[in-house]
């Protein structure tokens, strides 16, 4: 298993939500819209917060649209994660990446999707070769990445370029009914253990847009040895505000706490993830 640090980065980079299903998808043509992405974490350590902006233009093409992307900042605080994160964020920095769509918003193709992601990767890759940093395990947690990165296939290295966008495409959300219903998710343990969250969904109209609530939890049992898996269990509060008329998450807030083990000895880390998107830039 990797050093945490990498791995929970790279489960971060390949955590995106499976492809939306047919729905209206009628984002603003030409006009540059601006997403602030924050994500906080508080686990064994120093708690660690990162914020990226990014600026997203929509244009119609023959097949859908294309979103030209462009990451304008990247502010991680100190830490061995932060740092891999700014480190990622700024092989993209200050350059469109084109993301081609169909007209439900799901993802076709990126433009020299080869050269954003060699960017993205030689980013990390050249932190790993800084000899300039004392701290041993940060170097192995970063060389430790830069391999996981390279033996990619190339299916999830479009799903963690894709991950830029997925955050804002509403896809079926956008067709979601006022009212409770139970809801089943997927989930996996920081040890990779996968299991299935149970909860339920609360959608509501509010001020034009769709407000949805969602609620689940689950627990992983220890293996026969539980010394070396202990129970784990995850609970996941997401609350989203969608434009349902354009097919567009407005905003978005998503918690996440995991507890691994029991009493005394259990570890908690918790995650907040927020996003929204502004009309207007100036």
């Amino acid at each position: 298993m990797p050093p945490r640090a990498s791995g929970a980065l790279l489960c971060a980079m390949l955590s995106v939500a499976p492809g939306p299903a047919v729905a209206r998808f009628l984002p603003p043509e030409g006009q540059a819209l601006r997403q602030v992405l924050i994500e906080e974490r508080s686990e064994p350590g120093p708690p660690q917060r990162f914020t990226t902006e990014r600026e997203l233009v929509f244009a119609r093409t023959a097949t859908g649209f294309a979103v030209t992307v462009t990451v304008l900042r990247a502010d991680p605080d100190a830490g061995d994660s932060g740092a891999m994160f700014a480190a990622a964020m700024a092989g993209l920095r200050g350059e469109p990446i084109v993301f081609q769509l169909d007209a439900e918003g799901r993802l076709l193709a990126i433009d020299d999707e080869a050269k954003v992601w060699m960017r993205l990767r030689g980013a990390i890759a050249a932190m790993a070769a800084d000899s300039s940093h004392p701290e041993p395990r940060r170097q192995q947690m970063l060389a430790t990445l830069v391999t996981t990165l390279e033996r990619l296939p190339p299916d999830q290295r479009r799903a963690i370029l894709g991950s830029m966008i997925e955050q804002i495409v509403a896809g079926p959300l956008a067709d979601r009914q006022p009212g409770t219903r139970a809801i089943t998710r997927p989930a996996r343990t920081p040890g990779g253990t996968e299991t299935v969250l149970r909860g339920h969904e609360l959608v509501k109209p509010a001020a034009g847009a769709l407000v949805i609530e969602t609620d689940a939890r689950g627990r992983i049992a220890a293996a026969t040895t539980p010394h070396v898996t202990p129970p784990a269990e995850i609970a996941v509060s997401i609350r989203q505000r969608v434009d349902a008329a354009r097919g567009l998450v407005l905003e978005s807030r998503t918690e996440r706490t995991t507890t691994i083990g029991t009493g005394t000895a259990a570890r908690r880390a918790r995650s907040v993830v927020t996003h929204r998107i502004i009309t207007k830039v100036s």
